[in-house]
């Protein structure tokens, strides 16, 4: 009798466990099974929301996004915005040195390489200066809205403008060198068949200060007046960077050398100098509390 209880006892002990059991292991497995379908699923979704790249949608808005600046433009408009145009009334466009873009950006590659593609889409022209490492650069705009006569009213608008629109391969009409300088060159023949520039006018173009010889029978552009510029820029540099010399430790604070009166030392401004100065390497900048610290480079 107590066998058969006990049997009957693990029976029903038995069923009850199989009843309770089948359910939740059904149910777990269409779970994870559910789970394993919709969770990837909706991640992909989500993904593909999060991380697709508008394409412009017309030809209007992709030449939108050809025409934005690059990061070397937006500096050289930047630094073109210092320039004191009011100290040569008007005789000379806003210039840049090459030298100022390396206190804006810290990629020297990235600078050549645009300011090489900046010159062959006809944006800038650029000149030789005093020194092998530095050079003036101008936008071509600047420079051909300079209030001109005669031959030079014509060389600019009708030469050096036809030229750039059609530097891209009309011979000898114009030449890109693919230099540091992105010098830009006639040749004389050019000039004489195609623009109808007798020699006399070639040599008034030279004397000028508009052609630079560069060998013979090739002419580079170049920028009248840069003479009155360099004479500026030699004498406001000389008195900058020796004002910093002359400060305790050769170190000053930049507003502080902002504020001092430097027009007749530095008539290009203070700050159109300490770009030039950081660029070269000449100074440092270091970033305190108190602002921006300028620390002159001890001579070895």
């Amino acid at each position: 009798m107590d066998s058969l209880t006990s049997r009957r006892r693990r029976d029903s002990n038995d069923e009850a466990g199989h009843c309770t059991s089948t359910p939740s292991s059904s149910l777990s497995s269409s779970s994870l099974s559910q789970g394993r379908e919709i969770v990837p699923e909706l991640y992909k979704s989500a993904g593909r929301k999060r991380f697709r790249a508008e394409q412009p949608a017309n030809d209007e808005e992709r030449e939108m996004m050809r025409s934005l600046p690059c990061d070397t433009e937006s500096a050289l408009l930047l630094l073109r915005a210092q320039f004191p145009s009011q100290v040569f009334q008007g005789r000379l466009p806003p210039i840049i040195m090459y030298s100022q873009l390396g206190a804006i950006l810290d990629n020297q590659f990235l600078i050549d390489t645009q300011l090489t593609k900046l010159a062959k889409d006809n944006k800038i022209l650029t000149f030789s200066s005093f020194t092998s490492s530095n050079y003036l650069i101008v936008f071509l705009d600047d420079f051909a809205n300079l209030e001109r006569e005669g031959i030079f009213k014509r060389f600019v608008t009708q030469a050096v403008a036809a030229s750039m629109d059609n530097s891209r391969g009309e011979g000898d009409e114009l030449r890109i060198t693919r230099s540091v300088e992105n010098s830009k060159y006639f040749s004389k023949e050019s000039l004489r068949k195609r623009w109808k520039f007798e020699e006399d006018e070639i040599r008034k173009l030279v004397n000028g200060g508009y052609l630079g010889i560069k060998d013979s029978g090739l002419y580079c552009i170049s920028l009248p007046g840069a003479g009155e510029f360099v004479k500026c820029y030699e004498k406001g540099k000389k008195s900058v960077l020796g004002a910093i010399r002359r400060a305790k430790f050769g170190e000053i604070l930049q507003t502080e050398l902002e504020q001092r009166p430097m027009k007749k030392t530095a008539p290009l401004g203070v700050q159109y100098h300490t770009f030039d100065l950081i660029g070269s390497g000449e100074i440092v900048r270091i970033a305190t509390t108190s602002g921006p610290l300028l620390r002159a480079k001890r001579k070895v």
